[in-house]
């Protein structure tokens, strides 16, 4: 049950992770939630952030449990 759990809860943050990266950066597009260019570099940041979770980070997490799981 908790690996069935575990996998599930990946997969929902991963979804959420993925409509905020969307959201965020349909907002940078259309240039309205942008105060100034510090406010833009933040905003990006963001972005790049949460990208590098998604894509990194949970691929670092996964086989760090994949190992534990084999006993290595």
């Amino acid at each position: 049950m908790a690996q069935t759990f575990s996998a599930y809860f990946a997969h929902e943050l991963q979804k959420i992770i993925e409509q905020e990266i969307k959201e965020r950066t349909e907002s940078l597009g259309t240039g309205m939630g942008v105060v100034d260019f510090v406010d833009y570099k933040h905003k990006v940041g963001v972005i790049t952030g949460l990208r590098l979770v998604k894509d990194e980070l949970f691929s670092l997490a996964e086989e760090s449990c994949n190992r534990k799981e084999f006993g290595r």
